[in-house]
């Protein structure tokens, strides 16, 4: 593989294609022999690459010199730089040798300044729309989206239990690694499937505007599919399916139990896949446990999995802060605790219970106060396991339990009896009362939120390992439990 040199900049992910980084200032002017070559080489990507993006990314792009090997290519901003690098380095280069008989690196450099050049051939205008035969053009359709535009990244809560996730559906949709073009995505009800097919679909119409993305559910695809069949014109729909660059398909498992739409959906899945296309679906149920065919079953299992666990309790803090700083609700962190609290498995809960607090203020005039939240969601303060329990009490039966002082566990001590009895009685606050890392950090001492995770993860690999002393400290622990509750 030949060494790609580009400007330097602060993306990683994009330093990996540079073994020299070159500084130049962009070239302004086109030497018409280079004009000429890079024609040739629009040429050739074009006839390679999906229309969308070869006008998107490629066609506004330009070859400003040629020295030593290297063809030094200009776009407008970084943003183009690094996805081209990401995504059509190899293509550029391989168009190159095939117009130059030779392998050559390529420098890409930005010129915010950059204007379209209007390329012509044997002084006859050249439409890049024309250079496209027509056998490597899709059928053109308005495709109609169906994308929710309030659902996107800005108001999507993204933390430990979606992160990886979301992550996936990004470089899925982008195929930045050429690797996945499909992803499934598994999680209960409520967790934010929809939120992030929807806020990935908009983002990338956003970016890059001609891209033929559709979102659907199973029902929908499925009642489109039966009304079909019954006008006869099932090439019409296959059509609308068929020829996306992104499809976004939600709700999978309702095509449990339905065999002629779940042969079809994997007709359209090896048809997009096929073509370059990508497809994320999202289900309520695992693969695996799916009641589907063996056939469809086993061509998603070429895709790269993501489960979206339920958040826990800080991440249902974190969603609250993001969902009632967009609703224009101004929670206290003592009333979004107990809100999380009382709604532990499911994003959709928790909004409900906002769009509850805005109703009883907006509409029935009432005052946002705890009395108001202790009407709708229990006592400030009150513990739904462990009513009146606090930290003071959880560290006093520690430190008394070891015949310590409790100053000593609130204290910097690292001697290893005080520091293990203090991951104890932070793992028991964080347990028993279900309150925040920053919380339970600023009673012990003021310790980072990084030092409450690290002792909640002490306690628990040695309470979850297969070794004698796992035995012993469960004991103590329950014993603590026992003089507290």
């Amino acid at each position: 593989m030949t060494n790609t040199l580009i400007e330097p900049i602060a993306n990683p992910v994009t330093e990996q294609f540079s073994e020299e980084i070159s500084p130049q200032s962009p070239i302004k002017s086109i030497n018409p022999e280079h004009q000429a070559i890079w024609l040739k080489v629009l040429e050739q990507l074009s006839k390679k690459l999906r229309k969308p993006s070869f006008e998107t990314w490629i066609k506004p792009s330009q070859l400003q010199d040629i020295r030593d090997n290297e063809a030094v290519i200009a776009v407008k901003n970084e943003f183009t730089r690094n996805f081209i690098l990401q995504t059509y380095q190899k293509d550029i280069q391989e168009a190159l040798k095939e117009v130059e008989a030779k392998s050559m690196s390529i420098r890409i450099i930005i010129d915010p300044e950059l204007k379209p050049i209007q390329y012509t051939n044997s002084q006859v205008q050249t439409s890049f729309a024309d250079l496209l035969p027509n056998s490597a053009l899709k059928p053109i359709n308005k495709v109609k989206s169906r994308l929710q535009k309030k659902l996107s990244f800005d108001n999507l809560a993204e933390s430990g239990f979606n992160k990886s996730t979301i992550t996936f559906a990004k470089a899925t949709s982008l195929n930045q690694s050429g690797l996945y073009n499909s992803l499934f995505i598994q999680s209960e009800p409520g967790l934010g499937k929809t939120h992030i097919l929807n806020a990935i679909g908009n983002e990338l119409i956003e970016q890059e505007p001609t891209t033929r993305i559709k979102y659907c559910k199973a029902e929908q695809f499925t009642n489109e599919l039966i009304i079909a069949i019954q006008k006869h014109n099932t090439q019409e729909f296959r059509n609308q399916y068929r020829n996306l660059d992104l499809l976004l398909f939600d709700d999978f498992h309702f095509l449990e139990n339905k065999k002629t739409c779940q042969e079809e959906f994997l007709y359209t899945f090896e048809s997009l896949v096929n073509s370059g296309a990508r497809v994320i679906i999202a289900s309520q149920q695992k693969l695996d446990t799916l009641n589907i065919s063996k056939s469809l079953k086993n061509k998603l299992k070429i895709s790269l999995m993501s489960q979206i666990n339920n958040p826990n309790f800080e991440d249902r803090v974190s969603i609250l802060e993001i969902k009632s700083q967009e609703a224009g609700i101004d929670l206290s962190n003592c009333q979004k605790e107990l809100i999380a609290r009382k709604y532990p498995d499911s994003i959709r809960e928790l909004e409900s219970a906002l769009f509850q607090i805005n109703a009883h203020t907006c509409f029935a005039g009432e005052e946002l106060d705890d009395e108001l939240i202790a009407k709708l969601f229990g006592g400030i303060g009150e513990q739904p396991q462990h009513k009146g329990l606090s930290i003071k009490a959880i560290t006093d039966a520690t430190a008394s339990y070891f015949s310590l002082k409790p100053k000593e566990l609130i204290g910097k001590s690292r001697l290893q009896d005080i520091s293990k009895s203090r991951h104890i009685a932070i793992y028991l606050s964080y347990k028993l009362l279900a309150i925040s890392y920053s919380r339970i950090g600023e009673y012990f001492g003021g310790r980072k939120h990084s030092s409450i995770i690290h002792s909640l993860k002490v306690i628990e690999q040695q309470l979850s390992s297969k070794l004698p002393s796992a035995s012993g400290l469960r004991s103590i622990v329950e014993d603590i439990k026992s003089q507290i509750v």
